[in-house]
């Protein structure tokens, strides 16, 4: 929705970390990975960071998501939008391989 009238109620604030470590293949070569990034919700309120590392042959995303409020009010949706479709967008980001 574009907009709201009734708060967003997450049910509790929320943190998680998801790491992945992936081993490229023999005989291929990273051809383009997703920038590392942090974006900030509300200055304090929340925050999303994407840090990606290509190191030899391993490639490690590590991907970290927090937000202390549990409800966001309808003044404060549309920012908190803008903040969610960045972390969808840089989640459907692909680490691209190119064979040697």
């Amino acid at each position: 929705m574009e907009t709201r009238k009734l708060p967003l109620d997450l049910s509790f604030p929320y943190k998680t970390k998801t790491i992945v470590n992936i081993k490229i293949p023999e005989g291929y070569e990273v051809e383009s990975i997703p920038e590392s990034i942090k974006a900030v919700y509300n200055d304090t309120i929340g925050y999303y960071k994407y840090v990606t590392r290509n190191q030899g042959n391993m490639i490690s995303t590590v991907a970290t998501f927090n937000l202390d409020v549990s409800v966001i009010q309808p003044k404060d949706y549309p920012v908190f939008k803008k903040f969610f479709e960045a972390i969808v967008e840089k989640d459907a980001q692909k680490i691209v391989l190119k064979k040697i």
